[in-house]
Formats: C-alpha cells, sequence, structure tokens
C-alpha cells in the first residue's frame, strides 16, 4: 500500500489498485480517473479555458487527452498524478478551477463538515464563484447538487443579485406557491423561495394537491428537490404538515395520490416519494432529523 498526506486533512491511499481519498483518516471516496495534471500556474496557457471543468466538457477533450485511457498508465503512475492533483489544489487554498467539479465540490464540502479551517473560508467562496462564472454545466451542477443550499438567504440574495439569473418578487413568488402553481418557478426561485421563513401557506385544496403532484411527478425536479433540503425543510414538509390537519378528504386525497405513484416506483430514481409518506405517517412534528427518513 502506497499513502501520501496532502495536509492533515487529506490523505491519498493506493489500496487494491485504486486511489482512495480519506478525509481525517476516514474513506471518503476512490478517484475514477485521471483527468489531467495541469499546474496551476500554467492553466493559463489554455487559451480561453478557465477551469479543468471547462477543459473536461470541450467535445475534444477524450480524444486529445491520453490519461483518459487509464488501462495503459501503471498504477503509480495514476495514483502519483492524483496526488500531485489534490496537492496542487490544496496549495492554492482549494481553488476549484484546478480540480472536475465532480470531486473539487464534495470533497471541499466534506471538508467544510469535518472542519478544517481552510475550508470554512473557502467552501462558500468557491461555490459563488463557480456560479457566477457562468460554464452552464457547473452551473447547473452547482444547483443540482444542492451546493447552493449551503448559502443563507441574505448570501443567496447577493448571488442572485450579481448573476444573470432573475428571481421575481416575494409576492409573486408567494402566490405561485400558494396557487400551486410550481412549475411557473424556476429551480433558483424555487430554493430562494425556500430559504424565507416566513411564509403562509393558504388553505391547501384538491386542485393544489393535483398542481403538486404534477409537479412531482416531471421528474426532472426529484433530485433537485433531494439534494436542496432547505426545499424539503421549509416548503414540501410544512405542505404536508397542514395536508396531516386538514379535512379528511384532503388527506385521503393524498394518501391515495401517493400510493399510486409507490406502487410504480420503477419510474424514480429517488427515493423522495418515499420519505415524504414517511414523513406524513410519522408525524412531522415529529421530524428531528431529515436523515432519519432516508431508506436505504
Amino acid at each position: 500500500m502506497r499513502e501520501f498526506q496532502v495536509n492533515k486533512f487529506i490523505t491519498l491511499r493506493l489500496e487494491n489498485g485504486r486511489t482512495n481519498i480519506y478525509v481525517k483518516r476516514k474513506l471518503f471516496r476512490f478517484c475514477t480517473i485521471l483527468l489531467l495534471d495541469i499546474p496551476a500556474k500554467n492553466i493559463s496557457e489554455f487559451n480561453d479555458i478557465q477551469s479543468i471543468d471547462e477543459l473536461s466538457d470541450n467535445k475534444d477533450f477524450d480524444v486529445r487527452n491520453p490519461s483518459n485511457n487509464s488501462n495503459s498508465i501503471p498504477l503509480d503512475v495514476i495514483f502519483w498524478g492524483h496526488c500531485s492533483n489534490l496537492q496542487v489544489w490544496a496549495e492554492n487554498d482549494y481553488d476549484s478551477r484546478l480540480l472536475h467539479r465532480s470531486l473539487a465540490f464534495p470533497l471541499l464540502k466534506k471538508l467544510y463538515e469535518s472542519g478544517d479551517p481552510l475550508a470554512k473560508r473557502a467552501f462558500k467562496e468557491e461555490v459563488a464563484r463557480r456560479f457566477l462564472s457562468n460554464h452552464a454545466q457547473t452551473t447547473e451542477y452547482l444547483l443540482n447538487e444542492g451546493f447552493l443550499d449551503y448559502l443563507n438567504y441574505n448570501e443567496l440574495e447577493i448571488l442572485i443579485e450579481e448573476s444573470d439569473f432573475k428571481v421575481r418578487p416575494l409576492r409573486d413568488l408567494m402566490e405561485s406557491i400558494n396557487s400551486g402553481h410550481f412549475n411557473d418557478l424556476n429551480r433558483l426561485e424555487l430554493l430562494f423561495y425556500a430559504k424565507i421563513k416566513e411564509f403562509a401557506l393558504v388553505n391547501i385544496s384538491i386542485e393544489f394537491l393535483n398542481f403538486f403532484f404534477k409537479f412531482i411527478d416531471e421528474g426532472i425536479h426529484l433530485g433537485f428537490i433531494y439534494n436542496n433540503r432547505s426545499i424539503l425543510r421549509n416548503l414540501i414538509f410544512p405542505i404536508i404538515d397542514r395536508i396531516s390537519k386538514d379535512k379528511d378528504n384532503i388527506k385521503d386525497f393524498f394518501l391515495e395520490e401517493l400510493n399510486k405513484r409507490l406502487k410504480h416506483s420503477n419510474m424514480y430514481n429517488f427515493e423522495i416519494l418515499k420519505e415524504l409518506k414517511e414523513v406524513y405517517t410519522t408525524g412531522y412534528r415529529h421530524q428531528l432529523s431529515l436523515d432519519r427518513f432516508l431508506l436505504k
């Protein structure tokens, strides 16, 4: 076994033919591919390419980059390549441009949650900076995978003001939610709305629930909702809480529609519908931790 310590929080080990990343000596994940080894001082040489993400999303990159053919590269070379990349990343204050987004942000989040003081300073700044880069794939990734959810209301408000995304006035957002027209909101508006604690839901009707399930049924929203937990905590769960206190026909309709969808669970890639039912049947007010409702 080979081992390389990047800093006191990050260690890499070559184990059973693959490079594993450890955070505070606990396994975080293994590296799947060595994208490219680019020293930070040379990144400006790639014309208009500002990050590894932009390079890897270039349609010609896979053809030009020999490191993607990992079968032809000795394991030791791959291991030391990963070590070099992560060391450069750490030495440059966790600059997310130097790693692919699928590694940079999950690892930075793990370091942030593990108490790394550098990650504490860098995490939100990197999320905001890369969101404002207007690189479409990275912006979509940050939004869909829940990284903007780590920003509080004021931070998210500033980010929106500086970005090209438009968010309508709060009155319009509340009107869309209370009418059940979730599809009228773009994803950033939905997340922004969920960050506001002071909102009031009107009486929930059958019509409202029809709109609600139509929104859920679109599927493309499920991962976004599931990853952005403030939407579950501050919007979806309060709706369920209201339903549990409403008239019996509303509750019956909700569970009937929910069960219809659970019978066809192969249509969904996420566990959100099962989680919604679990929260509803267990009781919203006894919900202390979202994680205890996750079905493995």
